[in-house]
């Protein structure tokens, strides 16, 4: 005998359905008005499951990504800071810089009114070294004596004729030559007194020192030898 089986589609769900999900309440609801509990299907669970894990799938990249994205502002926040602070420090040494310029243009302008004080000084010194040089020379001026010219020697005589006549005999003569010479103008008369060595020097080169010249000028040294020899000279003018 034959079973009666109902009669199932291939493609009809014959799972129990959801009163919940469906729209429908179990005769509880209908006939108490009470909240009925949910019936769930576990393909239901498993295919929810895998909704979440498809959300999941795709959310959890832009989380990361705004997780980087948060990383990335506050690093870049960090720079940020790092830069004012860098700034500030700048600002803070630019405004040392600028006191120290300040300070030394300050300085160099002190050092140049000291350089013009002191140019204006060393003028004064000058001035006064200037000053004592030129009372220094007429104070040794005062104390000199007064040097006779040997011209002013000469007496009885043309004086330009007897001045050639000595320096015939003198010129680049020295020592008893010179001393002759000079003995014998004596002995014409032709000059008031014997010359000096500064006076001497007004009209000729001393040729050699003076003394070997006035040791012959002192009458003791004048031996007869000498004399002989001053008697011979020529007095020719």
């Amino acid at each position: 005998m034959e079973e009666n089986k109902p009669n199932i589609s291939p493609t009809e769900d014959t799972r129990p359905k959801n009163p919940e999900l469906s729209g429908e309440t179990g005769n509880a609801s209908a006939a108490g008005g009470a909240t009925s509990i949910p019936v769930t299907d576990p393909r239901d669970v498993v295919s929810f499951m895998a909704f979440k894990g498809i959300v999941k799938q795709y959310t959890d990249p832009f989380k990361e990504e705004n997780k980087r994205k948060d990383e990335i502002i506050q690093k870049n926040a960090e720079i940020i800071n790092k830069l004012k602070d860098e700034n500030k420090e700048l600002k803070d040494e630019n405004k040392r810089k600028d006191e120290i310029i300040l300070k030394n243009a300050e300085t160099i302008n002190e050092l140049k009114d000291d350089n013009k004080l002191l140019k204006d000084d060393n003028k004064l010194l000058k001035d006064e070294i200037e000053e004592l040089r030129r009372l220094l020379e007429e104070a040794l001026n005062r104390g000199k004596k007064t040097v006779v010219p040997f011209i002013s020697l000469l007496q009885n005589v043309d004086t330009q004729k007897v001045l050639t006549w000595f320096h015939r005999n003198i010129d680049g003569k020295g020592g008893r030559d010179v001393a002759i010479v000079l003995l014998k103008a004596e002995q014409k008369k032709w000059l008031k007194r014997l010359p000096s060595q500064s006076e001497y020097e007004t009209e000729f080169d001393l040729v050699g020192r003076w003394r070997s010249i006035s040791t012959y000028l002192n009458p003791s040294a004048q031996t007869k030898a000498l004399i002989k020899e001053i008697n011979a000279l020529s007095a020719e003018l």
